[in-house]
């Protein structure tokens, strides 16, 4: 559905093989989740394991579609489509805030008013 479940901003001199077990740490994992389906960039054996070690779920990379032309991926359009929501929203468009914490809170209040515009027009 594209809806925020974490939300980590961290420094851009962290890797996302790196900063990916952040955000996973910040999962609310429930039993019912099996599986964590990654882009190719979070691709690593250490992840691998460490996902099926601490979190207890499968950790699959989502390999890329080569194609001509545009060729769209699966599980891949919500993520792209979740970005193109937070850029209608000015406040999101350039890098306003200094601390991580607000661009975070920034973050779920987009998402809040996403949802709740949803929630009041079915």
């Amino acid at each position: 559905m594209g809806l925020l479940v974490a939300v980590v901003v961290h420094a851009a001199n962290i890797q996302d093989k790196v900063g990916v077990r952040l955000v996973l740490r910040r999962v609310p994992l429930f039993a019912r989740w099996q599986r964590v389906i990654v882009d190719a960039g979070y691709d690593s054996s250490a992840n691998t394991h460490w996902s099926k070690d601490w979190l207890g779920v499968d950790y699959q990379v989502q390999p890329r579609v080569v194609g001509i032309g545009f060729t769209p991926q699966p599980c891949r359009w919500a993520v792209e489509r979740t970005f193109a929501w937070f850029g209608k929203y000015r406040r999101l468009g350039k890098d306003y805030e200094t601390l991580p914490d607000t661009a975070e809170a920034c973050l779920f209040a987009v998402m809040v008013h996403l949802m709740t515009r949803r929630l009041a027009h079915p």
